[in-house]
Formats: structure tokens, sequence, C-alpha cells
């Protein structure tokens, strides 16, 4: 199973338990079937708090800071809820941030080829326009000397 497969099931599941205030063990024994270890959790809740998708509570502070606390209990910000009622998972919004990227990718490639055509247009039509002049220049002498 991929990490970002990990991250989703992990945030589900304090989505699905929020309202049962989840510590570490609860969220621990409710994913325990889907082969996470400790340590992914741990990395897990710790991502989810920097990008403010959870909170910290422990004592009634709901404004704790984010510790590894058996009496700490992790919830759900609003954040979090709007991200999995918009975007359903990481996993769809990393493969929709890859398909964003490729499409960059290829409209700064088609960019870049036409700028390649563009300059070659171009000198192809100074050199026209040089062989334009010559042949005038070339009919002027003509035409003097034949006066």
């Amino acid at each position: 199973m991929r990490y970002i497969q990990k991250m989703d099931i992990i945030l589900k599941c304090l989505y699905d338990i929020s309202g049962d205030n989840p510590t570490f063990d609860k969220i621990l024994n409710k994913i325990k079937d889907r082969k996470i270890e400790k340590g992914e959790l741990e990395d897990c809740l710790l991502h989810f708090y920097k990008e403010g998708f959870i909170y910290c509570e422990l004592n009634k502070d709901r404004n704790h800071e984010y510790i590894d606390s058996p009496d700490a209990h992790y919830l759900v910000s609003c954040k979090a809820k709007l991200f999995l009622e918009t975007n359903v998972s990481f996993e769809k919004e990393f493969e929709s941030l890859i398909q964003e990227k490729k499409w960059e990718k290829n409209l700064m490639e088609r960019g870049e080829k036409n700028q390649e055509r563009l300059n070659s247009l171009t000198g192809w039509l100074a050199i026209g326009t040089f062989v334009l002049a010559l042949v005038e220049i070339v009919k002027l002498l003509h035409e003097s000397c034949h006066h």
C-alpha cells in the first residue's frame, strides 16, 4: 500500500471517529487491520497537525501544541473536513497535481517548439528580404547601365 493511501485511511478514520475524542490508541485500534505501523500513524498525525488538518486537545485545551501523549485527543479541523468533502483523498489530489504538472510541461514544450518555429520563420523572412533587396539593387544597376 502506498504511503499516500495510508494518509487517506488515517484522515478518514479521524473524521469518522472525531465525535469520540480519539486518542492515539483509539486511532491505532481503529486502523489495526489496515497494515499501518505505529510510526506511520505518528508521522501522519504530526504532518496533519503541521498542515492544519488536526488539532490537539489536552486537558480540555483545544489550542494545545502537538504532543505525543496518551491523554491527547486528535481532532479534525474544519480544513480537514472541507478537504474530505471536496477532494475526497490525498491520492486524488496528488494525481490531480501530477496531471496539472504534466499539462504545464506539455504547454511549456509546445511554447518552446513554437518559439523555435518563430525563430526559424524570422530567419527565413530576413533571408527573403535580403534576396528581394538584392534583386531590386541588381534591377536598378541594370537599368542605370542601359540608359
